[in-house]
């Protein structure tokens, strides 16, 4: 099948699998409330609500090039272990970010906080520590489905053992990335250099992405280390070519496309490499206004289209998309040498064309 084929159909059994994984799971709550069931219902739409679903088309994808179990009846299960992960760590990402919206409708510590003030007739201030209270607790509650689903799938206990290995070392590292992330968006009048951003990118969300996917994959299908070392010098230029895209689309993507507002870097105060470069050769009129933007939550649209301009005209933009096609070369030797089906090797040359292209 061709690549967007491909993720089409594993996203459709992936979101099959964890839809029955819910309807299981609200079955097992055996204490009945309107607070509950609305718990439940974040838990499952925050999750089905929208997603590509890279991450478990990845490890389904590499389970089965180096297998050569083609049934998909095992590791569907498992590969929905990082879209929980995901689910966890974005929930806590909200919160941290004061993010209203994702994929275009409300997340979760907005979600319960208005429905305390709904049902409660809280206030302001009770129903926004509300939000965040139970947002929280629906984070964690995220990451034990992404771990149960690994330890109750139909694996091997040794292969079951590595594949968690990979899911706690990936939860580990992104929390390391997270910490500097929030270290850096501090440093906002202070320069932040492009090493800083990949000390942060490369532990938040490259190996997470793709590396890490293909490792757990891997693991299931009892890959050796010596072949598991092939596939994430395979992966990791790869993952940094797509978090750069996902930097480039924050700045220039369609909102509607994105599923959240653009600029949320720079509301944030992240100093991604899109706006480093710019900075870097800016004008000192051109460096100002960036620098005025760094945290500003609501920008006007022509301020918007400023920003865009300046990237473009300082090289920003053409410099980015040259680092993403070199991280993109700099890993196809690698995929040649993996010792894995050609079905395989098509996916992942088709993952890279569509990552250099896309648009959301």
């Amino acid at each position: 099948m061709e690549f967007l084929e491909t993720l089409k159909h594993y996203k459709q059994l992936v979101e099959e699998d964890m839809a029955k994984f819910f309807d299981e799971k609200k079955g097992q709550f055996t204490y009945k409330d309107e607070f509950v069931e609305e718990s439940i219902n974040i838990l499952k739409d925050y999750t089905l609500r929208g997603g590509k679903r890279f991450r478990a088309t990845l490890i389904s994808m590499t389970y089965r090039g180096y297998s050569n179990d083609l049934s998909n009846v095992k590791v569907i299960r498992p590969s929905a272990s990082f879209e929980f992960m995901q689910s966890f760590l974005l929930t806590h990402d909200d919160i941290m970010d004061e993010a209203k919206t994702r994929r275009g409708k409300k997340t979760p510590h907005v979600w319960m906080s208005d429905w305390y003030k709904e049902k409660m007739n809280g206030n302001g201030q009770e129903s926004e520590k509300f939000g965040k209270d139970v947002a929280i607790v629906l984070g964690d509650i995220f990451n034990a489905f992404g771990e149960e689903c690994i330890l109750f799938s139909d694996f091997p206990d040794d292969k079951k053992n590595e594949a968690m290995k990979v899911y706690t070392q990936t939860v580990e590292k992104t929390g390391k990335g997270q910490i500097l992330d929030i270290w850096f968006s501090l440093r906002k009048k202070k320069e932040v250099t492009e090493q800083d951003h990949y000390d942060v990118i490369d532990r938040k969300t490259v190996e997470y992405t793709v590396k890490q996917p293909m490792l757990f994959g891997a693991s299931l299908a009892g890959v050796s280390k010596e072949e598991q070392e092939i596939i994430a010098k395979y992966a990791f230029p790869l993952g940094r070519a797509f978090q750069l895209q996902d930097d480039l689309l924050d700045y220039f993507a369609d909102e509607k496309k994105l599923g959240k507002a653009v600029l949320t870097d720079l509301r944030e105060g992240k100093h991604t490499i899109v706006l480093i470069k710019a900075l870097e050769n800016a004008t000192q009129e051109q460096k100002d206004f960036l620098m005025s933007m760094v945290g500003k939550f609501n920008p006007s649209e022509q301020e918007v289209e400023k920003v865009r301009t300046i990237i473009k005209e300082t090289g920003s933009f053409d410099y980015s998309k040259k680092l993403i096609d070199g991280y993109i070369e700099e890993s196809k030797p690698w995929l040649e040498k993996m010792n894995c089906s050609e079905e395989l090797k098509e996916f992942c040359r088709g993952f890279a064309d569509h990552m250099a292209n896309r648009d959301y």
